[in-house]
């Protein structure tokens, strides 16, 4: 006689050998290569069985499967900067922040060779971001462009800052290198002239021992450092900027001169022209430059907001919001909320050691530069390059909003007083 004992237990071991014989048959995959993901997106992990066929009415029956994934974030486009003259070459430094996982960066001159340089300086903030460093020293060549890679090969990412190195600057030579140099050929003229004894005189020792101390008069008043050298060099561009009332957002007071600009609540009755910034709170410089190199100095002191740099003839000056970038015909810096920014496609967050007062705006229009300095530090806040220019560049100036006068101050264009 059958139970129904007998029939439950046949009824166990049937699924028991089910369950076994659906384990021997299907497995659980999952993709072969890394899954990636943007920090803070939603991802969908995905899984099949092998052979490929539906799961929806299977029971009593598990497996695993693992895969890796990859949550990246990209990083700041590298700031790059001329650190000085050194070990008989030129010291320029990259950084770039916000990263991860962990990047790499490379230093490459004009042909794309990679150039040695020290290690990678690695540091990981509190949140798990990267911030990379490499300092490289290079030599004088032909085309002394050099170029600063961040990569992440695990992403697939890469982005990248080119730095122009004028070729005068190679040629820096030290005030005791120039004084040796100068002793040296006054020696040598001593030589000659004391073997010429028709053309020595009592007279022509003196006029030469004149002219020597001359050259050290003027060796002791130059300046001694390599930045403050290459800053004096630059100074001697500085063109006369007065501001251009035509071109001016009627919520700008001008003063009389054209030297100083600030913001104002109150819309002023201004007369209609094509010139004339009409939302965005702006004003340009009277004389745009279309070759050669140009200088000027702006006082920044007691703000807390400003936009400064230049721009194209051709920027639309209708509009309400504004892009500043090179591509829209825009080479600026600004400082906002305490941020200093440069304003590249994606903007570049600038880590400078001191406040700037007083700012220098310096353009080639051959080479295709625009940069910015701190003038009491005698340093460069940050360098476009690789521009290409083809209309006229006019200063622009934007004194930032007054905010209940917190940035009351005037923007004000500064005489620059060259050293000799």
């Amino acid at each position: 006689m059958v139970t129904g004992t007998d029939i439950l237990n046949v009824v166990l071991l049937f699924l028991l050998h089910n369950i076994h014989s659906e384990s021997a048959k299907f497995e659980v995959l999952g993709p072969t290569d890394p899954i990636v993901a943007e920090a803070g997106d939603d991802i969908i992990l995905p899984c099949y069985l092998k052979p490929n066929i539906s799961a929806e009415d299977m029971t009593s029956w598990y497996d695993d499967t693992k895969f890796q994934v990859f949550v990246k974030v990209v990083g700041s486009r590298p700031v790059v900067s001329i650190e000085g003259h050194r070990d008989g070459g030129m010291s320029l430094l990259c950084e770039s922040e916000g990263w991860h996982p962990e990047p790499e960066l490379v230093w490459l001159d004009s042909k794309g060779v990679s150039l040695s340089g020290g290690r990678n300086e690695t540091h990981r903030d509190l949140k798990g971001y990267y911030t990379v460093r490499q300092q490289v020293i290079v030599q004088k060549m032909d085309i002394n462009n050099y170029t600063c890679r961040v990569l992440q090969r695990q992403i697939n990412v890469e982005v990248e800052t080119e730095l122009h190195v004028p070729s005068e600057l190679f040629d820096y030579t030290t005030p005791w290198r120039r004084s040796f140099i100068v002793l040296c050929s006054l020696g040598i003229i001593t030589v000659i002239g004391l073997s010429l004894a028709v053309y020595c005189t009592f007279r022509k020792k003196g006029h030469l021992k004149q002219q020597h101390d001359e050259h050290i008069g003027k060796l002791i008043q130059q300046p001694g450092d390599f930045s403050a050298y290459l800053f004096e060099s630059i100074r001697r561009d500085a063109v006369d900027v007065i501001l251009d009332p035509d071109t001016a957002s009627p919520y700008l007071i001008l003063s009389d001169d054209g030297k100083q600009v600030h913001h104002t609540d109150i819309e002023q009755d201004l007369p209609d022209n094509p010139r004339r910034f009409t939302y965005y709170v702006c004003v340009l410089g009277k004389e745009g430059f279309s070759s050669g190199r140009f200088y000027y100095e702006v006082q920044v002191e007691e703000k807390n907001g400003w936009t400064l740099g230049v721009v194209r003839e051709s920027v639309n000056r209708s509009e309400n919001n504004i892009t500043l970038s090179p591509d829209d015909g825009y080479w600026t810096v600004e400082l906002c909320n305490g941020v200093y920014q440069a304003h590249t496609d994606p903007p570049v967050t600038l880590s400078l050691r001191e406040m700037p007062q007083k700012v220098g705006v310096f353009v080639d229009y051959e080479e295709g530069q625009v940069s910015f300095f701190n003038v009491e530090a005698r340093c460069l806040i940050y360098s476009f390059t690789g521009c290409t220019f083809t209309e006229k560049l006019y200063p622009f100036f934007h004194p930032g909003l007054n905010d209940d006068g917190k940035n009351s101050a005037p923007l004000v264009i500064c005489p620059v007083n060259i050293t000799d």
